[in-house]
């Protein structure tokens, strides 16, 4: 594998381990505020980033690339509204899939078929993903007009989404099973 390829695949573990941290905040903040749905989801949310860490992570590994993972950033946020937690929820998905559309432009360039299809399959993890939270924002949105009944109605609803992992990558050069 390309350095510069593998050293991007390190940096979007760490990208994909701040979105971790960033959604479990946030679900800190929707407990604080009695809204035991959102939380769940967005603790659902949080593992879902960890599984597409690891689902890197294992690929680097498998592909007898080096593993050099940076630090993640410690940060303090505070949020004032759900309106506003949901707008930081899709201004970090695109953040990811920005860093995860370089990193297939970069392999492509490369010709590196292998890393292109991980990268394409999370690229389309992520666009569902970001699909879902631009849904949820409009949701959101509209609650402003009809009052705090229909938010509990959709904490509600959150509340009983499962948590699916990611189906497994079948790593292209072998038969090893690269788990999310």
């Amino acid at each position: 594998m390309d350095k510069e390829i593998g050293d991007a695949l390190n940096r979007q573990v760490i990208d994909e381990l701040d979105s971790f941290y960033l959604y479990l905040q946030m679900a800190a903040w929707f407990d604080e505020n009695h809204l035991p749905g959102f939380a769940s989801w967005l603790r659902r949310q949080a593992h879902e980033e960890v599984a597409h860490a690891q689902t890197i992570f294992n690929y680097l590994i498998g592909r007898g690339a080096t593993v050099s993972l940076g630090q993640v950033t410690a940060r303090q946020y505070s949020f004032a509204t759900v309106r506003e937690v949901m707008d930081q929820i899709l201004l970090r998905g695109k953040f990811v899939a920005s860093g995860i559309n370089a990193l297939l432009d970069k392999a492509g360039a490369a010709g590196d078929d292998q890393t292109t299809a991980l990268l394409t399959w999370l690229a389309a993890v992520q666009l569902q993903e970001e699909a879902v939270m631009v849904d949820m924002l409009e949701r959101v949105k509209s609650l402003a007009h009809d009052g705090g009944d229909r938010l509990f109605e959709m904490d509600k609803e959150l509340a009983v989404r499962k948590f699916e992992a990611p189906a497994p990558l079948r790593h292209p050069a072998s038969s090893r099973i690269m788990v999310g």
